[in-house]
């Protein structure tokens, strides 16, 4: 991403990467070179601006859609201890790419864990579970994770999540959230989505995570749910577009 005179621009790869419909670097060149997506060369490449490219991908897909900014998380000195369960671990797998066989990854979806085998996740154990309903045993985990997999969930679905995190921890066990800030929808777009940069293990993971554009969730919003179950609060963190959680069973 470039920022000229405050104006943020997306170069084809990020651009290639908001895409769900099998763009490639070639095929966001030609909208360009064709005026089908307006854009500026910035250091001879190619870019194009997050209102350009929602409407390009509103034209291609038949879906309107609205970005926020691109953002980067580092997680190569996040700490996560010991047996790990990750929630709605599918997709990329980032968790599991990042601690291996240490984690148990759930997704309701089988094609998901069957992808995030795909994207570089190979050594972590792959479960087809609903986390309305965690079959593990109480106070089985040292650490749970939901990395941006809670924005897909209904909000009235949150709560009895966090009440099966609560109980499959063990004591002074912790449960770690990173999750969208999703506003409210004045816009009229029926997506919400944030292009990430994910950095693990000198490997970087460009991807983008979107929802339905029905609610809205802020870090408020999940530390008085954190409360409410009895979790304590051990670190909070806001950022331009999300938010970060850690949070300890008392």
């Amino acid at each position: 991403m470039k920022e000229v005179n405050n104006v943020k621009y997306f170069d084809i790869l990020e651009i290639v990467e908001l895409f769900s419909s099998g763009e490639t670097e070639e095929s966001i060149k030609n909208y360009f070179e064709t005026k089908k997506l307006n854009g500026k060369k910035i250091d001879g490449e190619w870019h194009a601006t997050k209102e350009d490219v929602e409407g390009l991908i509103e034209k291609v897909e038949n879906v309107s859609i609205a970005f926020t900014d691109p953002q980067e998380i580092d997680l190569r000195n996040i700490e996560l201890n010991k047996r790990i369960l990750d929630i709605g671990g599918g997709g990329e797998g980032v968790i599991g790419q990042l601690k291996g066989s240490s984690v148990v990854a759930i997704d309701l979806r089988k094609s998901e864990l069957e992808e995030s085998f795909e994207a570089g996740d190979k050594e972590s154990l792959k479960i087809i579970m609903d986390a309305k309903d965690l079959k593990f045993l109480d106070n089985t985990f040292d650490t749970v994770t939901a990395f941006f997999s809670l924005m897909y969930v209904p909000n009235n679905d949150h709560e009895q999540i966090f009440k099966e995190i609560y109980s499959v921890l063990i004591e002074n066990g912790e449960f770690i959230l990173w999750d969208l800030i999703i506003p409210k929808n004045t816009k009229k777009k029926r997506i919400y989505a944030i292009p990430i940069k994910i950095q693990i293990k000198g490997k970087k993971i460009v991807t983008g995570y979107g929802t339905r554009w029905n609610k809205e969730q802020n870090l408020e919003y999940f530390i008085d749910l954190a409360r409410k179950v009895g979790f304590k609060i051990s670190t909070q963190k806001l950022e331009e577009e999300y938010f970060f959680l850690r949070l300890k069973k008392n």
